[in-house]
């Protein structure tokens, strides 16, 4: 039996329709599992962060305007925007634009599988799809290489079947597909040049054939007209940036990475996945000389051909392609995952094509669960990101409405604005580092926050990795501000190494008027000071910020008492903790000393107004010290409003 007939064979059994059908389902199925699962486990990055801000909650003439300035074409963007509309912007709910793309990629991959080596290649090209790395986690992140992904699939797919059937309609499907890629990121360009090439040169077709494949070339470039016309008033910034290479994260073009980006492709399993690519083209090797010997091709027992002729292009828009970019790529960088991950598609399908060509199932089934296990076993993001959840959650746990926040982040400073919206933060957030033009470093900021700080009486700086320009001015004491708090947050052991840095700063400020004096508590401690919200609602939360000195060295340690006080006097809400950060034993006489309270209201609270008082007592002694003849010092009132 010769290798035709036995891949004949092989695939004969996997027509067994109902058995196959629930393969081909069960393998989508996992491909939604590994995109789903866990993806709102990890916060965004800074890219996905830049998205959100492009695109979420902006009209669309606005996300047109941002997306050109920064060169990105509109197809993916404007998705998210009309999705995040409906779907709101949790982190599930911005990465699901990306999930059903790439489900539908598996879905694609299969159909060029099954259109070039036959249905079981198509099935295992898919299953390798739906587990590996690269594929699962661009399916995931909030940015449009998955849509790439995608489109290039799509467009594989239509241009193999125009070549087996150039008819008018799939000719013009085929220019959609071409158009939709150049909507969604013009790196498909370099498949596009593959199919150019195979096409006119590799294709046996007449010219008047090749004439309508060059039409539909055309079709698909007028479609694209329009964004031409946006992009032409930003040419200039697309070639100076760049263009479609030079990505961060590439790798050189050096012998060590010839081996280590394919494993990396194939997610440390380049023996496994690499021998089932070796062998998927020595069975086309072997295809082509039949074919060249005059044997007729093998078909199905539905009559269809097992293989196509055009198989061919699938190896040259896969590994040939690969191949171009490594030798480009010292010149215009290209090696990248991002950049990469367009490729996985027809590199799946030739390892699937390797696997269906063993002849007896034990092996099939062996490797490719091997395969499988491993890579399942190994999944981690490739993208790094800093722990901006942990920093937001940090000025979640004290922040309130009235306050400012001012990033200094660098490029983060998008990724911690979005993470405080998850975490609830309701302050004003100010971001420091726009740009005359924000890919310029060296380029005069457009805003200062320092006009904000006559606003303001608490102002939390956040700083990490650009230069602390605004956290600098507070440390100074600009207008009047002193430092309240300073916390230290690690971002990951990842940025030590990368940025020499892996902690980002949260500082809290507050304009305090020290020479000022709400009361004395039994000529021990003066209450210099007390910040809070004048207006809450019923179940929030109302931080109460006092600040203290000490009139005489303290030989106890006192604790403060903060209530909030209904028309008759009852106490409504209260908190009680030691006073300050360090014990008053400790404290230096005349020293500022800050003590937060955070009072939670009731959710059942009835709105009025309410008065907000302060005790100052031992709590070996049931009697507070004495302030004004009483026991309590009130300092303000709170209007609590209707919930």
């Amino acid at each position: 039996m010769n290798m035709t007939e036995s891949i004949a064979e092989t695939e004969d059994l996997a027509l067994k329709r109902p058995l196959f059908f629930a393969a081909l389902i069960a393998v989508l199925l996992l491909s939604s599992a590994t995109r789903i699962i866990n993806v709102s486990g990890w916060p965004l990055w800074t890219d996905e962060a830049w998205s959100i801000w492009a695109a979420h909650d902006l009209p669309l003439d606005e996300v047109i305007n941002r997306l050109a300035a920064d060169r990105h074409p509109p197809a993916y963007f404007i998705a998210l925007n009309l999705w995040s509309s409906v779907a709101g912007d949790s982190r599930l709910a911005l990465r699901f634009v990306n999930i059903l793309a790439g489900v539908l990629t598996v879905a694609v991959t299969y159909r060029i599988g099954a259109a070039t080596f036959g249905r079981r290649a198509g099935l295992y090209g898919a299953l390798f799809l739906s587990v590996l790395s690269l594929p699962v986690y661009y399916s995931q992140e909030v940015r449009h290489y998955g849509w790439l992904t995608l489109a290039v699939a799509l467009m594989s797919l239509t241009f193999l079947r125009v070549l087996k059937r150039p008819t008018r309609g799939r000719l013009i499907v085929y220019a959609l597909s071409v158009a939709f890629m150049l909507y969604t990121q013009y790196l498909g360009v370099l498949l596009l040049a593959v199919q150019g090439v195979y096409s006119l040169l590799f294709w046996r077709a007449e010219v008047r054939i090749k004439v309508r494949m060059v039409s539909a070339w055309v079709l698909a470039g007028l479609l694209i007209v329009p964004w031409g016309v946006v992009m032409a008033g930003h040419l200039a910034n697309l070639l100076g940036s760049g263009g479609l290479s030079n990505y961060p994260e590439r790798y050189a073009s050096t012998l060590d990475n010839l081996i280590d980006v394919p494993n990396l492709l194939f997610d440390g399993q380049l023996a496994l996945l690499g021998g089932a690519y070796l062998i998927g083209v020595y069975g086309l090797i072997c295809e082509w000389r039949e074919r060249r010997a005059g044997n007729a091709p093998a078909r199905t027992a539905g009559g269809e051909l097992l293989t196509s002729r055009h198989t061919a292009y699938v190896v040259l828009g896969g590994a040939g392609l690969y191949a171009a970019m490594f030798v480009v790529n010292n010149w215009i960088g290209l090696l990248a995952p991002r950049g990469m991950v367009f490729l996985m598609p027809l590199l799946v399908v030739v390892c699937g094509a390797g696997i269906a060509r063993l002849r007896e199932a034990q092996p099939r089934l062996i490797l490719a669960g091997a395969a499988l296990a491993a890579i399942v076993g190994t999944y981690t993001p490739p993208q790094p990101r800093i722990a901006a959840d942990a920093v937001a959650a940090q000025i979640a746990a004290g922040a309130s409405a009235g306050d400012l926040v001012i990033l200094e982040m660098d490029w983060d400073n998008y990724t911690l604005d979005y993470e405080m919206r998850q975490f609830g933060v309701n302050a004003d957030v100010f971001l420091t580092w726009r740009k005359k033009d924000y890919r310029d470093p060296d380029a005069p900021g457009l805003f200062s926050a320092e006009p904000l700080f006559s606003r303001f009486r608490r102002i939390w700086a956040v700083h990490w990795l650009q230069p602390p320009e605004m956290l600098d001015r507070l440390m100074a004491g600009a207008d009047g501000y002193r430092l309240a708090r300073w916390i230290d947050v690690p971002l990951g052991d990842q940025w030590g190494t990368r940025f020499e840095d892996n902690t980002a700063t949260v500082a809290l400020f507050e304009r305090v008027n020290a020479e000022g004096e709400i009361a004395r508590f039994d000529k021990r401690f003066i209450l210099h000071d007390a910040l809070f919200d004048t207006s809450s609602m019923p179940g929030e939360t109302v931080v109460v910020d006092l600040w203290w000195s000490a009139l005489e060295p303290a030989a106890l340690d006192y604790s403060a008492g903060v209530y909030l006080l209904d028309e008759s006097g009852t106490v409504v809400a209260q908190d009680d903790a030691a006073m300050g950060d360090r014990a008053t034993s400790q404290w230096a006489v005349d020293e500022l000393t800050f003590d937060r309270h955070p009072l939670i209201l009731p959710a059942d609270l009835p709105p009025g107004q309410y008065d907000l008082a302060v005790s100052v007592y031992w709590y070996a002694d049931p009697q507070p010290l004495p302030t004004d003849g009483g026991p309590l010092a009130v300092v303000g009132a709170v209007e609590i409003n209707a919930g």
